[in-house]
């Protein structure tokens, strides 16, 4: 089954197809997010910019709720309550360019950039998998498809920063696929980016790490202390202080184990862990099991890709697939991972799709990629039923992780199934443009 259509009508319909459905988007999904500002996501970085523009001594306030939501009404939000959350300093910077302006034209500024590191993050991948085509239908192809993916949908809603996250990882993973010391250097600078500005990416870093990449590793260190260092004399200290003071309560806040949080963490702290506001009907109290249960499973996870993983194999399709297994984990071992969130497992989503269309996967391979994407692409409003958030009915409230987990499971399955010694050759005809 070829991944794109070969005759040049074929390819038409399939550009025709593509467009429509962005024009779609555009007037149903990027139109409306232009159109309100007042949403969750968006009020934080726009109140937390303008702290940083025009008080920026004042930035180790954010961490007080009360003080931080005083700050946003008095940017005129209205009906939204947010916080600045346990996020560094640093993620002030996001809306720091469009922050002088008012919050509409700020917005709808920030839903184009958005939009505009969705495009190219699509492009970045099918370069790096050979997705590519003269005319540019094979990248368009990708980013219709990927329009579908609920996760993007509620980034632009909320006018959240994750398309622009997601622009970053699939850059480094660009970067890293080209398999020389220099792009390897490079490849860090946008993981570092990630780091600092949400603390995205510890998860790869990590699995970077101990599979040998240190190269990219001590470049995203370093790009992560640089920017530190810089907006330090700016923001102060005191900030940095707030920040590292308040970092511990992402290990115990019972906040995050309702199921709009969709973690390891989140799930297990829904089975094990009583509390009167966020779970009061967990499957048994038993908090000591939900630490265990989480780093036991974030344990396997770690061994397991490190211990399939082939960065340095000798083919594409293994750095590839190495690359997709290891992200695929991303945002479900994190403390705390809401729908749009998700957006940064899009670029394993795409390798994997990739993989399957290039290797004319058996059904059942299809099957279980399939129910991955679905389970990943699961709106809150199938899942937060009062019905499953009670005892052990709360298994069925996280499919997101479930989702999570198929994925990157397919993927390792994958990597084990390439020869190791003619994997080059398994890929070469595959990753030629098309």
């Amino acid at each position: 089954m070829p991944l794109s259509p070969q005759t040049p009508r074929a390819r038409r319909v399939v550009t025709g197809l593509s467009c429509a459905m962005l024009a779609a988007y555009a007037l149903l999904v990027l139109l409306p997010a232009v159109r309100h500002p007042d949403t969750h996501g968006f009020a934080a970085y726009y109140a937390a910019a303008r702290v940083l523009l025009t008080a920026p001594t004042d930035l180790a306030r954010v961490y007080d709720n009360t003080w931080f939501q005083s700050q946003i009404d008095a940017d005129g939000f209205r009906h939204v309550r947010d916080i600045y959350n346990v996020q560094p300093p640093t993620m002030a910077l996001l809306l720091t360019p469009f922050a002088w302006l008012p919050p509409e034209t700020a917005r709808a500024l920030w839903v184009a950039v958005g939009a505009i590191c969705w495009v190219l993050g699509c492009r970045s991948l099918a370069r790096a998998l050979g997705i590519t085509s003269k005319d540019g239908h094979a990248t368009l192809l990708v980013v219709a498809a990927t329009s579908l993916f609920l996760p993007l949908r509620d980034n632009f809603r909320q006018g959240q920063c994750y398309a622009f996250l997601f622009f970053l990882l699939a850059l480094h993973l660009e970067l890293d696929l080209r398999r020389d010391s220099r792009s390897a250097w490079l490849a860090g600078l946008p993981l570092g980016a990630m780091l600092i500005l949400k603390q995205a990416g510890v998860w790869l870093a990590l699995l970077l790490l101990l599979s040998g990449r240190w190269r990219t590793v001590l470049a995203a260190a370093a790009t992560t202390l640089a920017v530190a260092v810089l907006v330090s004399p700016w923001v102060g200290t005191d900030a940095w202080s707030a920040f590292l003071a308040a970092l511990p309560s992402l290990a115990h806040s019972p906040e995050r184990y309702v199921s709009a949080y969709q973690t390891v963490g989140g799930l297990f702290g829904h089975l094990f862990v009583y509390d009167a506001t966020s779970n009061p009907e967990p499957a048994i109290h038993m908090p000591i099991l939900a630490p265990v249960a989480t780093a036991t499973v974030v344990l396997i996870g770690i061994v397991q890709s490190v211990r399939l993983g082939r960065l340095s194999g000798s083919s594409h399709a293994e750095g590839a697939l190495s690359l997709g297994m290891f992200a695929a984990l991303i945002v479900t071992v994190a403390p705390i991972a809401e729908s749009y969130h998700y957006c940064l497992v899009l670029p394993s989503l795409i390798i994997a799709w990739w993989w399957a269309f290039t290797t004319r996967s058996p059904a059942t391979s299809w099957v279980v990629l399939t129910t991955a994407t679905l389970l990943l692409a699961t709106t809150y409003s199938m899942y937060g039923w009062a019905r499953i958030q009670a005892g052990g009915w709360a298994l069925f409230a996280y499919p997101r992780v479930y989702g999570a987990f198929l994925l990157w499971g397919w993927l390792g399955s994958a990597v084990a199934a390439l020869p190791r010694r003619h994997g080059a050759a398994t890929l070469s005809a595959s990753a030629a443009p098309l």
